[in-house]
């Protein structure tokens, strides 16, 4: 009976579809800023709530490889465990400032 299930294994190890995925699982290394979803299963409340909530700070990489241990950036509160699948990559937009334009011609006649 083992041995059938380590064939097996392997077999779904080396089929196409599942090796294609493989490549797809996401990771996050110690240190990572992620977002979680927490979804509650119904759809109305889903639809007007926050996506994402976050950001937070991966504190732990379990073996695993798809649960996570995470902390709210910026607190000392108790460590949560997550999976991957509700997990993404925290992004910030920052506005690029370019100083080295030339004054506007509003600023310019106003000066007069």
């Amino acid at each position: 009976m083992k041995e059938n299930n380590e064939r097996y294994l392997k077999e779904m190890e080396e089929r196409p579809s599942n090796v294609r995925k493989a490549g797809l699982l996401r990771h996050f290394k110690v240190g990572d800023s992620v977002t979680r979803s927490l979804a509650t299963g119904n759809r109305t409340i889903d639809k007007l709530s926050q996506l994402q909530r976050g950001p937070y700070e991966v504190v732990v990489a379990e073996s695993t490889g798809v649960d996570y241990q995470l902390r709210k950036v910026g607190t000392t509160d108790k460590l949560i465990r997550c999976h991957v699948d509700h997990l993404r990559e925290f992004k910030s937009f920052t506005p690029v400032v370019d100083d080295s334009s030339p004054p506007d011609a509003a600023a310019a006649s106003g000066s007069n």
